[in-house]
């Protein structure tokens, strides 16, 4: 009985023409390759790029596209830097400027507390003078409430001095 063999994948032939056939080998003899690695390489490479050989332009004229693509891109950003960026950076650097110089001239911290703790000074010399003014007053009106009441009993001891009897009335006429 005869043996058989589990199965094993066979090699296929593809025919090309003999011109087709030495430009391959001398091909694949300068990358030192085999055909059959040239034909796997050449498979995986295609797909993995996506690379349709029988559409696509050569690889040299495929590229001229992206690097015309690329170049668009490069203008289109330095357009950008020229009408954006580089007057944007003009205008903040202008305005730090002008933020820095104007931030000389502001008051600083410690300035302001100097400001705050002399006017809560200025505020309690007031408020202390006010005392100072109040309590004047209260005693001046004290005294003075005391020399209206002693001028009124003067003029009294004089009216009943004047009219001891009572008989003019000058007493009634004043206080009555």
């Amino acid at each position: 009985m005869e043996e058989k063999k589990p199965n094993t994948p066979r090699n296929s032939t593809v025919a090309v023409s003999p011109e087709i056939g030495k430009k391959l080998e001398r091909f694949c003899a300068s990358c030192g390759i085999t055909k059959k690695d040239f034909i796997s390489l050449s498979l995986d490479y295609f797909q993995r790029y996506g690379i349709n050989p029988a559409k696509h332009e050569s690889p040299a004229k495929e590229m001229e596209k992206l690097i015309k693509k690329n170049d668009q891109v490069i203008g289109f950003i330095r357009k950008q830097e020229q009408d954006i960026l580089r007057p944007m950076l003009e205008a903040i650097t202008t305005t730090e400027a002008r933020i820095k110089a104007d931030f000389d001239s502001l008051a600083k911290y410690e300035k302001i507390c100097e400001f705050v703790d002399a006017s809560i000074k200025a505020c309690d010399d007031i408020a202390d003078e006010k005392k100072m003014i109040i309590t004047e007053m209260n005693r001046m009106y004290d005294t003075s409430v005391k020399h209206n009441n002693n001028v009124i009993r003067i003029i009294k001891m004089l009216v009943q001095h004047l009219d001891e009897k009572g008989k003019a009335g000058l007493m009634d006429r004043l206080f009555g």
